[in-house]
């Protein structure tokens, strides 16, 4: 069989296969018979089946029962995807960041809106005989809490009902 080189049909480029294509054609766009009702509904029943699975398009996703719901509701998930600074979680009134920035560092923690920041030097000239680097980091973190607390400040973020939570200063321990 010669291969039509004008042919531009179902089959969108020229191969081997013209013939077939054409046939192919043919054979899906036969309305006689019954094989176009049962492709329709095929594609409907496809569709009725997405339809039933429960997913949803939110946030330019699809949200389905597995998925959690901050990555379908909008407000969510620009929170988990831009959490406020650190820092802006202690508030005290009336304060302009710029003045939380200095009372950060006045307590050792540096100035950024990430602090408490605190360097290796710092860290190894806190560091007590036989404490390893993470409980130094835990307890100038707990000393800079304390600082910021005694300077009138109030800590507005989130306190967890776990050991962890209730160690620190900034949610009630001492």
């Amino acid at each position: 069989m010669e291969c039509n080189r004008g042919y531009r049909g179902f089959n969108a480029f020229c191969g081997c296969g013209a013939a077939a294509a054409r046939s192919l054609e043919r054979h899906f766009y036969d309305f006689e018979s019954g094989k176009m009702k049962h492709r329709m509904r095929l594609c409907l029943l496809i569709v009725m089946a997405t339809a039933l699975t429960g997913c949803t398009f939110g946030n330019g996703m699809i949200c389905g029962p597995q998925t959690p719901l901050a990555y379908c509701n909008r407000e969510a998930y620009q929170r988990l995807a831009h959490p406020k600074p650190y820092l802006e979680n202690w508030e005290k009134s009336p304060i302009n960041p710029a003045e939380r920035s200095m009372d950060s560092a006045n307590c050792g923690g540096g100035s950024s809106n990430n602090a408490p920041n605190f360097s290796q030097e710092g860290l190894a000239a806190a560091s007590q005989p036989g404490e390893k680097e993470y409980e130094t980091r835990i307890r100038l973190h707990h000393n800079w809490e304390r600082c910021m607390l005694k300077k009138g400040y109030r800590f507005s973020g989130e306190c967890y009902n776990n050991q962890t939570s209730r160690a620190k200063p900034a949610c009630g321990a001492p």
